[in-house]
């Protein structure tokens, strides 16, 4: 388990070197995979709670790793805007047409080029505006991950009424790194709440009936509110709730850590 550990921490650093939001994305999804395996260990009851810590190891600041990509997007981005302002249509001139379309042709070339870069730059500052708003929402750790999303929300109707194409390409993926964030999060505090349920089962033999004997409960960096425990058939889960405010299905693994007891409780 450690070396299996070890070799997908290499994998997530790796990955966050990776200056695109991609990178950061699979980085995320390898560092909770990480951490749901570790319940197959703390199921085994083979590791000590400190061992268990050490295994779960340190949390990468998300929000830095997350806001460092922005300039490479950024850039990326600019690329595509500087492409779709020196692309050209197809000249139509020698093809054997009336010749009609042919003088609507060059009236659009000479007068449509400048509409179309107006609006790109609009595009383009209208994206980077985007940028720096989601970046200032990354560090507001007074805030959960939904208060978050709801500051950041954009109709999207009204970008594609201005034909906004970047940034209708760029903006939904970066209103959604706010709770993807805080549910990488989340999973982390979940493993670190299951290690405690399993010492107290070590040290008293049984699972506890809730949360009381711990001097707190985590709370949720996705809504703000305190992390939730049940025993299940085979084990238990320590879970939050959904977006929507609702309770997770049991085989849910989204919003839920699940530790399966060989001998059940």
């Amino acid at each position: 388990m450690r070396r299996n550990s070890g070799s997908l921490l290499k994998f997530r650093e790796w990955c966050l070197h990776n200056e695109t939001l991609i990178g950061k994305l699979v980085a995320g999804t390898v560092d909770n995979s990480r951490l749901y395996a570790l319940s197959y260990a703390m199921a085994s009851g083979v590791y000590s709670k400190a061992e268990i810590i050490k295994l779960i190891g340190e949390a990468p600041d998300w929000s830095k790793q997350y806001s460092e990509t922005f300039a490479s997007e950024h850039a990326m981005s600019e690329e595509f805007v500087n492409r779709l302002e020196n692309a050209s249509a197809e000249d139509i001139q020698s093809l054997e047409i009336s010749s009609v379309p042919k003088k609507f042709w060059k009236f659009y070339q000479k007068f449509a080029p400048l509409f179309v870069k107006m609006n790109i730059k609009r595009d383009h500052l209208f994206t980077l505006n985007y940028y720096l708003k989601i970046n200032s929402l990354l560090y507001r750790d007074d805030l959960s991950g939904l208060e978050k999303k709801k500051m950041a929300y954009l109709n999207y109707d009204s970008l594609c009424a201005e034909h906004f194409i970047a940034s209708q390409v760029v903006i939904p993926a970066l209103s959604e790194v706010l709770v993807r964030i805080d549910r990488i999060r989340d999973v982390r505090r979940m493993a670190l709440l299951a290690a405690e349920v399993m010492e107290y089962r070590k040290q008293h033999g049984i699972l506890p009936d809730d949360l009381t004997f711990l001097p707190e409960i985590p709370l949720s960096k996705l809504d703000h509110k305190p992390l939730m425990y049940e025993k299940t058939d085979d084990g238990f889960r320590i879970y939050s709730y959904t977006e929507k405010g609702k309770i997770p299905d049991t085989e849910d693994i989204k919003y839920s850590y699940r530790v399966r007891l060989q001998h059940g409780q």
